[in-house]
């Protein structure tokens, strides 16, 4: 079972790098030859990825499909998405493992933090510079 955190964790580690490569070095990332709207486009440009939760791309037009601002927000651009892999799932996971699960080996738990902050780096330093 903790192997299944573990993998969780890094993954999160790995999607949050995603996350600050699109929003900080989009530019110069792996990711600069994507359209700025586009699913893994920069989410912080004026016409970005962030466009894609709305119809037509305008907000006034009120959202692409019902929950696309909301509880489907993760599924209209890899920003979104990768925060769900980053923050949201692993949290819930850990305290569904925590609250109802057998117990974790403190070894396990204490690994968690470090691998995920090595993997966050290793991912953001590897994507940032392409």
């Amino acid at each position: 079972m903790e192997y299944i955190l573990l993998v969780l964790w890094l993954i999160a580690g790995f999607a949050e790098a995603i996350q600050d490569v699109l929003t900080f070095h989009f530019s110069t990332s792996i990711f600069r030859n994507v359209r700025t709207d586009a699913f893994f486009g920069a989410p912080m440009a004026t016409k970005g990825s962030w466009t894609r939760k709305y119809k037509n791309g305008d907000y006034r037009a009120g959202p692409a499909f019902w929950g696309s601002t909301t509880i489907f927000v993760a599924f209209t651009d890899a920003w979104h998405l990768c925060q769900l892999f980053s923050r949201r799932l692993p949290l819930a996971v850990t305290l569904a493992f925590w609250v109802f699960g057998p117990p974790i080996d403190i070894w396990a738990a204490a690994l968690v933090i470090p691998l995920n902050i090595a993997t966050f780096h290793f991912a953001y330093n590897w994507m940032k510079r392409a």
